[in-house]
């Protein structure tokens, strides 16, 4: 119960901070229980998940943000392995690779999230998202 616990006060801090940068403190302070949670609770993928994505976050103003994008996407593969049949793993693998700007590649990861939870709309709307960006990037080559 104290892993998830952490992992919805985990989440919550995550939301403040979407869309803000990556060294806001409550991304900060969501990696740090997400780890917490993690030691509690190997098997937990929806934490290893929401990690990645926060890795992803914190990257955008990292001194190395290759190296938090590595970690993010070691980290969402772990949860896809984990539970093949949650979508967050494949979410979370996607929002890396638009974040690397692999368009093409995050948007199979979105189609596979989608699969598996046909209505969910966080998937709909980045799925948008990177038919946008795919579809710019082949418009201006």
């Amino acid at each position: 119960m104290e892993a998830y616990d952490k992992y919805l006060k985990a989440s919550s801090l995550s939301f403040l901070d979407e869309g803000a940068g990556g060294k806001q403190p409550n991304t900060q302070k969501a990696i740090h229980l997400l780890k917490q949670v993690i030691q509690l609770d190997p098997g937990f993928a929806d934490a290893f998940a929401l990690l990645s994505i926060n890795y992803g976050h914190y990257s955008a103003d990292a001194v190395n943000p290759r190296q938090w994008l590595d970690s993010a996407m070691i980290l969402a593969g772990k949860a896809i392995e984990i539970n093949p049949e949650l979508e967050q793993g494949y979410r979370a693998m996607a929002f890396v690779k638009q974040q690397l700007g692999h368009f093409d590649e995050s948007l199979k990861w979105l189609m596979k999230a989608h699969e598996i939870s046909p209505y969910s709309t966080p998937e709909v709307l980045h799925l948008t998202t990177c038919e946008k960006m795919t579809m710019q990037l082949l418009i201006n080559g």
